[in-house]
């Protein structure tokens, strides 16, 4: 059975290895990937997670990492369409640039409608049969979903070096081709591409669950949880158990009790349901009981495990009217 979890930074130097052959990077790039990748994670600045086989838990089958971008920078790659992108962005990370939005940016762009990810680098290794890399690429996709469903998403990049045309486009996403021949390219290797969905295209594409979830499903969160509160339930949907949540954090099993405190404090102060029958919790319930609720709770409102600055103002065009917003958060 294969399942995904968050990538954890001591994953990184194993998950070079997991690169694509004729990926166009040197031998000090590739060595600066795994720092470059913790810094997204550390900034806030994106997601990323793993795929593996339950019975093998420490065999990573395909992983995925990915960033959020400003609306000039998307333009530039979909306008200028420079074959390896995400090898850009390492460079100019590598000069003491920041190429990507960062946390209390990310919050003003989800809460604005004006989000953008870009998928940086993504690895399928090659599998036992045909139908057992089908498999990975499903449990892939559907890791994906769940890490950025609950986005306010403008748009979608990510430049395919192995992924085939297919896949993608059964996904509801269109094909872009590089503008020049790309450097890397070895015999027998697929041309490189990129793919992008922008929510004002996908409008069009109704009925496909990919872009139905990731661009038209999204409310405001209602709990205006921080950082650590969010990590803490991201890890907790996976496994909730202290010691396990610990680990992942690195921090005392106690530190993770009072963060649980924390968030029950959050859904006091919101008065948000959990009980048919009880604003918060019902009575006498003891912390496990309480926490099952909570994690239901997110499970079903996604939104509230991303960054959302509330003061910011939509974008033109970027999305649903404030309205229509608010009267979703109320359904």
């Amino acid at each position: 059975m294969l399942a995904d979890r968050p990538t954890r930074p001591a994953d990184f130097s194993h998950l070079v290895s997991l690169l694509p052959e004729h990926s166009g990077y040197t031998p000090r790039q590739v060595e600066a990937l795994p720092a470059f990748w913790r810094d997204i994670l550390a900034r806030g600045a994106g997601h990323s997670a793993v795929v593996f086989d339950t019975e093998q838990p420490n065999r990573v089958l395909a992983f995925g990492i990915s960033c959020f971008i400003d609306s000039r920078m998307a333009t530039e790659i979909l306008e200028y369409r420079r074959p390896l992108v995400a090898r850009g962005l390492l460079e100019r990370w590598s000069d003491g640039h920041v190429p990507f939005l960062l946390e209390a940016q990310v919050a003003g762009a989800n809460a604005a409608g004006d989000l953008i990810v870009l998928i940086t680098h993504s690895a399928y290794p090659a599998a036992s049969t045909e139908a057992y890399a089908t498999e990975i690429r499903y449990a892939s996709s559907r890791s994906f979903v769940s890490e950025h469903r609950g986005l306010n998403l403008r748009g979608l990049i990510a430049e395919c070096l192995t992924i085939n045309r297919e896949y993608v486009l059964q996904r509801g996403a269109k094909i872009r081709e590089f503008s020049d021949a790309h450097e890397t390219v070895a015999p027998g290797m697929q041309r490189p591409f990129l793919c992008a969905m922008m929510r004002d295209e996908t409008a069009l594409n109704a009925g496909n669950f990919f872009t139905d979830v990731l661009f038209h499903e999204f409310v405001p969160p209602r709990m205006h949880l921080d950082r650590g509160q969010r990590e803490l339930l991201k890890i907790a949907l996976v496994n909730d158990n202290d010691e396990w949540i610990a680990e992942q954090l690195g921090i005392s099993p106690s530190a993770v009790k009072k963060r649980w405190l924390t968030v029950y404090g959050a859904l006091s102060d919101r008065r948000i349901s959990l009980s048919p029958r009880s604003w918060l919790f019902p009575s006498g319930q003891r912390g496990p009981e309480k926490r099952c609720h909570v994690l239901r709770y997110v499970r079903q409102h996604p939104e509230e495990l991303h960054p959302y600055d509330p003061s910011a103002k939509p974008a033109a065009g970027a999305g649903p009217s404030t309205a229509d917003l608010q009267l979703r958060a109320a359904v």
